[in-house]
């Protein structure tokens, strides 16, 4: 019986038909666009790949845009920092039994072609990932939050939240879309200093980042300022289209935190997202409970998605060697 679908590899000159084919879904994310992995391999090293699902009039049905490692000599598939996701996209005229056989095509597939499959975070869109299951690949139930903006307001949240808004509104603070990508690092590293941490990235990786994301404009940053003009909180917001922004990376200066600068971004950050029509809000994660309950108390729900890895019993002991020896080079 002739197979319904055909997996293959894109090559890098045909990378637009994919963007294209991204573009037309609403649910697509910025994180699968072929600038951004060539991006983040360029940043952070690795090899890009874009994978596609075609039918049989060669139109794209499925695929997934990968960043390839080499350890041990191995071909490992392996996000980047600061890739939240890496997902499975999938076309939205599928039915049940064509998403199954789309999927089971590329699982089959990517199983051949590499030696690891490492993270393979999807966005909330793939609830069915069987197929990856029924072939041995290990599943991962993750949880992030997500606001519906269209129903959003003031009293959509928590009541220390709308304290600490009022609050900060009363002391004058005022966000707006800034680009400076030296206010939102300086903001980001005071984040990860107050918990005694290094950024994971330099500042020169960082303004490539910023710049790639300006140059495709698919992102937007929020920078809340006291009234002399001191810089208290960021977020940068990034997109595909209208339909769903993706809380990409935020920071904050802990000196502010007690006139609310933290939640008044926030509010003003989804607020101005609503007005310029975006519909869905993913806050990219709420697996620690912390970070999930600040989150949740913007009238966010709780929402799981899934990972996939396929590893043999080696990878992790030699890929945590691999971290250690990497941090202590660093420190050198």
């Amino acid at each position: 019986m002739e197979k319904r679908f055909t997996a293959e590899e894109l090559p890098k000159s045909q990378w637009s038909i994919w963007d294209e084919w991204l573009g037309e879904l609403p649910y697509a994310s910025p994180f699968s666009m072929s600038w951004w992995l060539e991006t983040v391999c360029d940043v952070f090293g690795g090899r890009p790949h874009v994978f596609v699902v075609t039918a049989h009039d060669n139109s794209i049905v499925g695929g997934i845009a990968l960043r390839e490692i080499n350890f041990l000599g191995k071909s490992i598939v392996s996000p980047s920092a600061l890739s939240l996701y890496m997902p499975v996209v999938l076309s939205e005229n599928l039915d049940r039994h064509d998403i199954v056989d789309v999927l089971t095509e590329l699982a089959r597939f990517l199983m051949n072609r590499f030696d690891v499959i490492h993270g393979v975070h999807n966005t909330k869109e793939v609830a069915d990932v069987r197929p990856f299951q029924w072939l041995g690949y290990q599943v991962d139930v993750r949880y992030t939050a997500v606001t519906e903006l269209t129903t959003y307001d003031f009293n959509s949240m928590d009541r220390s939240q709308r304290k600490q808004i009022k609050k900060a509104e009363r002391a004058g603070l005022e966000t707006r879309p800034y680009g400076d990508s030296a206010i939102m690092w300086d903001l980001w590293s005071k984040t990860f200093e107050r918990q005694g941490l290094n950024a994971p990235v330099s500042l020169a990786q960082f303004r490539r980042l910023i710049d790639s994301i300006e140059s495709h404009n698919p992102g937007i940053a929020f920078v809340t300022f006291q009234v002399d003009g001191t810089p208290t909180s960021f977020r940068l917001c990034v997109f595909c289209n209208v339909h769903t922004a993706y809380d990409w990376i935020a920071g904050n200066d802990p000196t502010y935190f007690s006139v609310g600068a933290s939640s008044f971004n926030v509010w003003s950050s989804l607020n101005y997202l609503k007005t310029q029509g975006f519909s869905t809000f993913d806050w990219c994660g709420a697996n620690i409970m912390s970070i999930a309950d600040f989150k949740l108390s913007f009238g966010a729900k709780l929402v799981p998605y899934f990972g996939l890895e396929l590893k043999p019993w080696w990878f992790e002991p030699a890929f945590k060697c691999r971290s250690v020896f990497r941090k202590a080079i660093r420190r050198r």
